[in-house]
């Protein structure tokens, strides 16, 4: 299958070693964030959504509609499929490596997530 890289962004949102939150990634304004591509040495049981206004803005955690942090579960080797309403209008984000109780999880070496928005 062939695709167009013209309609979706792909990028690599690292978690550096020693870290639990990933560098800014920009998904290019107009496009949906719609998957996460989680690697065989991440750990961590889940990953939060943060997202800023600008790349260098001030981040936040990002919340669904309950007032929850919008968390999901990321085993390693494992891709997250998130639906359009998750992650409509946000333009810069991080990713951020949590356990069950949204306590930072200090990667032990770098986790390059791959992140897909169309």
């Amino acid at each position: 299958m062939i695709i167009d890289e013209a309609v979706q962004t792909v990028a690599a949102a690292m978690i550096n070693d020693g870290a639990s939150l990933s560098v800014p990634v920009d998904l290019i304004s107009g496009r949906i964030l719609s998957a996460i591509h989680v690697p065989a040495q991440f750990e961590g049981g889940y990953i939060e959504l943060q997202s800023a206004p600008a790349l260098a803005g001030a981040y936040a955690p990002v919340k669904d509609s309950s007032g929850n942090a919008l968390r999901f579960t990321a085993g390693s080797s494992t891709v997250i499929h998130l639906t359009p309403d998750q992650a409509y209008g946000l333009r810069f984000i991080k990713l951020k490596s949590v356990d069950a109780s949204g306590n930072a999880v200090a990667q032990t070496g770098d986790a390059a997530l791959i992140v897909v928005a169309v």
